[in-house]
């Protein structure tokens, strides 16, 4: 039965079925559109106006909720204060002998992280909390724990 068929032939029935079927996946995904109210250019509407969202605070009159006292919200922290704390962070680390005591490398990484206030309860901290442990345990074989860490965030 293939035999009979030659190349052209072949060829025109490949590309008359793939027309076909990116005819019915067009008309598909049209109707799917118009269903949804998507726009022309593929947005959504609601995406197209721009919108502030304010989160709105639940009142509760829970005691456990009055016992716990508000979180301070900080500043968004400036990168190049960042980058200038993971710098010192680890050029303190890389230097301090490795004989030192475990409550002077925690002092001084606080005394380093108070010179960046900003970088305190941001989204960077629990990253540089990481690079913390990870270069201690590096450079001097100090294994810091979650206590050791609030120590140096205080």
């Amino acid at each position: 039965m293939l035999q009979n068929i030659s190349w052209f032939q072949f060829t025109l029935f490949i590309g008359g079925g793939l027309a076909v079927y990116y005819t019915v996946l067009l008309v598909k995904v049209t109707v799917r559109r118009q269903k949804d109210g998507t726009l022309r250019n593929g947005a959504p509407p609601s995406l197209k106006v721009k919108r502030k969202w304010f989160a709105e605070e639940e009142k509760e009159d829970s005691e456990a909720d009055k016992s716990v006292p508000p979180q301070p919200v900080s500043e968004k922290p400036d990168l190049t204060a960042v980058h200038e704390l993971t710098n010192e962070i680890q050029a303190y680390l890389s230097a301090v002998d490795k004989e030192e005591e475990k409550t002077t490398i925690i002092n001084s990484l606080g005394q380093i992280q108070r010179k960046y206030p900003s970088v305190k309860g941001s989204l960077f901290m629990e990253g540089i909390s990481n690079l913390i442990v990870v270069t201690a345990h590096e450079e001097t074989g100090v294994e810091l724990t979650d206590g050791d860490l609030d120590a140096i965030w205080q």
